[in-house]
């Protein structure tokens, strides 16, 4: 890289309400040198780009808010668009943001140099600027048109130039069809992200789940998960259920706890689903309690996907025979085998691991299957009907759960593992507890 090129330890894409919110906490922690890359000409994000009459907050002002920044001077209970850009002009005021900001600049990509230990960002002041004869394939990270990004409007700019699309997720169904549409109309791909299938514990999970199905009769689904994860879920039952459809909800039942519950039936089966359906809104991405917990249940005992990524564990179910003395148990008796089992590794990896080796490796078999379609190797009607399926089912169980609750004040807290394990230990293990056979 040329030497008049700036370096930053940081570098900030957008100035909505989460980059202006990550810039400030860099500057609570003494790192100054960061850059905000805005490709509009001013701040705001969705509070700048959307104007139309009655544009307001569907939530209480006092709660659409950061944390750090509480603002006792909203002119309404529901505030509008020009007040809430205000608040947002106001925090980038109050902070020093102003000259961290560069307006009218487009992320595009970026490279390691390993020689200088940074990376190398080119930028583009406008979608306009990609070249479709250096780019093959865009991986899109904005939310779709109908979810309120930008996510459509550059996929379809890009199909439009003969450049092949992978969509994040959640999108929603309109979107979705205008997508597949234009891909087949410009003659090249258009796919959803779903690295979570291919996470090796789901896998897992799910080729023992479905044997489960082949030989046994399944009697009962339950799932936990996070809201923010109910798109992947979705995904994750596809591949999972012999027949996903149809997703029928009977009931849903809000407490006073984090969970919503929600009974009915899935693919003919029946469901439980406890949903963690809160959100912090200065930090979408984090806070959830859990990912996803699945569990498959048949009169045998119960299987489970514990967390996304593992383990599995099987629990036999307790069955004592009538008229057997248990001391004359056989060797090959039920009774004998291991009450719980881990199925595969013990142990699950470190979040570090995941994020650093399993996600990107994941996230590398989407790459290999739009490859397959583009090649020609495999065809691609089947999965664009599984997505179209899966925008469905997402609609139905998000509509019914609803909105989530706002929790800005939500926080996180790191538990001592190693307290944790002494104050375990403090129990002896009985010598049954450490048998390995």
């Amino acid at each position: 890289m040329a030497a008049n090129h700036k370096v930053y330890e940081a570098l900030i894409i957008g100035s909505g309400f989460s980059g202006i919110s990550m810039a400030i906490s860099l500057k609570k922690q003494g790192i100054h040198s960061f850059l905000i890359l805005e490709k509009a000409k001013d701040i705001g994000g969705t509070w700048r780009d959307n104007t139309y009459p009655g544009a307001q907050c569907d939530v209480p002002s006092a709660l659409y808010s950061y944390s750090f920044e509480p603002f006792p001077g909203w002119k309404k209970k529901w505030s509008d668009q020009p007040q809430i850009l205000e608040y947002l002009r106001f925090n980038v005021e109050k902070n020093g943001l102003k000259d961290h900001i560069q307006y009218e600049q487009e992320f595009s990509s970026s490279s390691f140099i390993e020689k200088e230990g940074y990376y190398g960002i080119p930028l583009l002041n406008n979608i306009t600027e990609i070249n479709p004869d250096e780019v093959d394939l865009a991986c899109i990270i904005l939310r779709s048109g109908v979810m309120g990004g930008k996510g459509t409007e550059f996929a379809l700019y890009c199909m439009e130039k003969g450049i092949h699309v992978i969509q994040e997720h959640p999108i929603h169904h309109n979107d979705l069809a205008t997508c597949l549409r234009a891909a087949k109309s410009n003659h090249v791909h258009f796919i959803t992200g779903n690295l979570y299938v291919h996470l090796p514990a789901f896998k897992r999970f799910a080729e023992v789940a479905q044997h489960l199905f082949e030989t046994k009769k399944v009697a009962y689904i339950d799932i936990a998960l996070a809201t923010q994860v109910s798109f992947p879920l979705v995904q994750m039952m596809i591949e999972l259920l012999p027949n996903p459809r149809p997703l029928n909800i009977h009931h849903v039942l809000k407490d006073s706890g984090p969970f919503q519950v929600l009974t009915g039936e899935w693919g003919g089966l029946p469901l439980t689903l406890r949903a963690h359906n809160e959100v912090n809104p200065n930090d979408p991405d984090n806070h959830q309690h859990l990912l996803h917990t699945i569990s498959l249940g048949c009169s045998g005992g119960t299987l489970s996907l514990t967390d996304t990524h593992g383990p599995v564990v099987w629990k036999a179910q307790l069955h004592i025979p009538h008229n057997e003395l248990l001391r004359n148990v056989s060797a090959g008796n039920h009774l004998n085998e291991k009450s719980t089992m881990v199925l595969g590794p013990e142990f699950p990896p470190t979040y570090q691991e995941i994020l650093q080796k399993q996600w990107p490796r994941a996230i590398g078999k989407d790459l290999l299957a739009i490859k397959s379609f583009i090649t020609g190797e495999k065809k691609p009607e089947q999965r664009a009907h599984l997505e179209l399926l899966c925008t469905r089912l997402w609609h139905d169980l998000t509509h019914a759960l609803g909105s989530p609750t706002l929790r800005p004040d939500a926080s996180y807290e790191q538990i001592e593992i190693n307290k944790l394990i002494e104050l375990a230990n403090n129990i002896p293990a009985e010598p049954e507890e450490v048998s390995i056979s």
